[in-house]
């Protein structure tokens, strides 16, 4: 591959800067605690590997490689960063719009933006022409990563005011977005006998593939990358859940008494107190 591309191709300094650059400032707004700290760092290594890496150059030619690249954005950095960054950070951001906020993280909204953005982006004319448009491929990325941003909202939010859903909506609004994108992958992956993008297949060709297993990889590695990572979530909103429930004496539907967002607040003041000690 290196006698292909540059290596400064390969290895885009400009990437590495400007994920770095934006690294350095967010920083300050990271939560409190060890785990806000490790989320944070894992979450730019990913959006590193995603965009400085030959991954990038390999996305703009194999529906495979984009398909890794966005999931990397989207189902990586994405929730790591949302649960990295301090409530105070996101009120910021929000700047006191809250009912924009809340309309643009209810869950049938935020699931809608989120799928639509990828099955749009999907298109094969448009994916075409990004991939022959770095400028436009990299915009797509990053658009995806927002409105990724605002799909992991309602099962990680930060911020009372627009508060996460509780475990058992949670659940099922992960178990929704599991299957959003199915028919996307039964196009790619099971009903297509011909290649659906016209870009150079070089990619392709430096994965071993042909044009149409390229295409065929990269919606299964869409679709289990997206299962694995809401899978993830989904476990782990319900292990805490059934030990919520297991603490006051009765099953995890207990759990639902309270706001996850209350107790998540609880014990990031525990931890700064137990750091200032």
């Amino acid at each position: 591959m290196t006698g292909t591309f540059p290596f400064l191709v390969l290895w885009n300094p400009a990437a590495w800067a400007g994920v770095l650059l934006a690294a350095l400032a967010l920083w300050r707004s990271v939560g409190p605690g060890g785990r806000a700290r490790w989320a944070f760092r894992l979450g730019i290594v990913a959006l590193l590997a995603a965009f400085g890496t030959p991954l990038a150059v390999l996305s703009e030619h194999s529906l495979t490689a984009a398909m890794g690249q966005r999931l990397l954005v989207t189902a990586v950095a994405a929730p790591l960063l949302l649960a990295a960054l301090a409530p105070s950070f996101w009120r910021r951001l929000w700047g006191g719009r809250t009912r924009v906020g809340q309309w643009l993280t209810h869950p049938l909204v935020a699931l809608v933006l989120f799928n639509g953005a990828y099955v749009v982006t999907a298109v094969p004319a448009l994916w075409d022409w990004f991939c022959t448009h770095p400028v436009a491929f990299w915009a797509q990325n990053l658009v995806l990563l927002g409105v990724a941003g605002l799909f992991w909202w309602p099962v990680l939010s930060p911020l009372r005011e627009l508060p996460r859903l509780h475990p058992l909506p949670a659940m099922g609004y992960l178990f929704v977005g599991g299957i959003a994108l199915t028919p996307l992958f039964v196009y790619w992956s099971l009903v297509s006998h011909t290649p659906a993008y016209s870009v150079d297949a070089t990619g392709a060709h430096l994965l071993g593939l042909s044009p149409l297993n390229d295409q065929r990889l990269g919606g299964l590695v869409m679709k289990v990358g997206a299962l694995v990572s809401y899978g993830v979530v989904f476990v782990s909103i319900f292990w805490h859940w059934w030990e919520e429930g297991r603490g006051r004496g009765g099953p995890g539907p207990a759990r639902t008494a309270r706001s996850p967002v209350d107790l998540e607040e609880v014990r990031r003041h525990r931890l700064a107190q137990e750091e200032s000690s």
